[in-house]
């Protein structure tokens, strides 16, 4: 692997930041590889416990990464969501190069991501969590480098609405699941062979309704604000029944704010209908979503959750192969991949029951 592979290089990374978060003696520990392609290590220095970041190659730029630091600082000031914000280099960026790779330094927050189930308590603090920052994320003020990438809020269409009709448009394409189905079979996988016939079946079911409300949906203006928009059940700390950090902000972008709700409370409450209407409850305590949000909400949990599964599909297909760089990502690409083939193959009720409450 390129950087970090010397004593050498060791040292001139952490000459970048003040002597008090120079590692001690264990040096850097590497984490599991999130599915970013980022590598991760821990440290123990002289300030405290901290995490470095090393982002892979032209997959975040330095004016991105201070635009989403800038968010990060202002939400942080208004209210009390613990996140992580980045250590200051001796220049006072909140980022650092080595050779071709961008890296960053922050604390390491306490806690463990949560896990499904969750108790009632955890699903309370969740939402509540995610409302206060969109809440603090709303009133975000552009720095001079910004320049769309994360505000002004305003409304418009929302641009995860938009790519997921520009994703759906291409799966219909003559020949796509064709070609996919023949990749599958040459690799002779049995169990990816079972897994194919199975999102093959959820397309069948599904694609067509999402186009319809998709081409619907994008007739409506919407509030559109600073969002995580990667947001998954491991991206939220817990310890006890308090959430403790709201972590990896790489992915933030101006969207809706159902980008969040969605993706975050799909992979916390799977099909739980009455779940899902306790957390949007708490959540609406101080985020009140407008009628076209509600609306939309369906729409946004059916185009997550569907083309989310065809992407992990696609990615766990490459990771299958014991000689591709995402190798070791296979078992959890395919947990993911099985949590969302669930869920749709069990969809019909979940969305009868959320019609008829709504």
């Amino acid at each position: 692997m390129p950087s970090l592979q010397s004593a050498a290089d060791f040292r001139q990374l952490f000459e970048l930041y003040r002597s008090e978060y120079t590692p001690g003696s264990e040096g850097l520990i590497p984490l599991t590889p999130g599915f970013s392609g980022a590598r991760v290590f821990t440290l123990v220095a002289p300030a405290g416990n901290f995490l470095l970041k090393e982002w892979p190659v032209n997959a975040m730029s330095p004016e991105r990464w201070h635009v989403i630091c800038h968010l990060l600082r202002q939400t942080a000031a208004r209210q009390n969501t613990p996140l992580a914000l980045p250590v200051p280099s001796k220049q006072g960026e909140c980022s650092v190069w080595l050779g071709p790779h961008l890296y960053h330094l922050e604390p390491l927050l306490t806690g463990t991501p949560a896990t499904y189930p969750l108790s009632e308590a955890r699903v309370l603090a969740a939402a509540r969590t995610l409302s206060l920052w969109h809440v603090s994320a709303a009133n975000y003020v552009p720095g001079d480098i910004d320049r769309g990438i994360l505000g002004p809020p305003r409304h418009e269409i929302s641009a995860s609405l938009r790519r997921r009709r520009q994703v759906l448009l291409a799966s219909q394409a003559p020949g796509k699941w064709e070609d996919l189905a023949a990749r599958v079979f040459q690799r002779g996988d049995f169990e990816l062979i079972g897994l194919l016939a199975r999102l093959q079946r959820c397309f069948q079911d599904w694609s067509d309704r999402l186009m319809h409300e998709l081409q619907q949906s994008l007739q409506n203006l919407l509030p559109v604000q600073p969002v995580w928009r990667d947001l998954w059940r491991d991206h939220l700390l817990f310890v006890g029944e308090d959430v403790t950090g709201l972590i990896d902000p790489g992915a933030c972008a101006a969207d809706s704010v159902l980008t969040d709700i969605t993706r975050l409370f799909g992979s916390l409450l799977q099909n739980q209908t009455s779940a899902w209407q306790t957390a949007l409850q708490e959540y609406e305590r101080w985020r009140p979503l407008s009628p076209s949000e509600r609306q939309l909400l369906p729409t946004f949990d059916l185009g997550n959750l569907l083309l989310s599964a065809q992407r992990c599909f696609e990615s766990l297909l490459r990771a299958s192969d014991p000689l591709h760089p995402t190798a070791t990502l296979a078992p959890r690409l395919r947990e993911r991949l099985l949590e969302y083939l669930t869920r749709l193959e069990q969809y019909r009720e979940f969305r009868r029951e959320w019609f008829a409450s709504n």
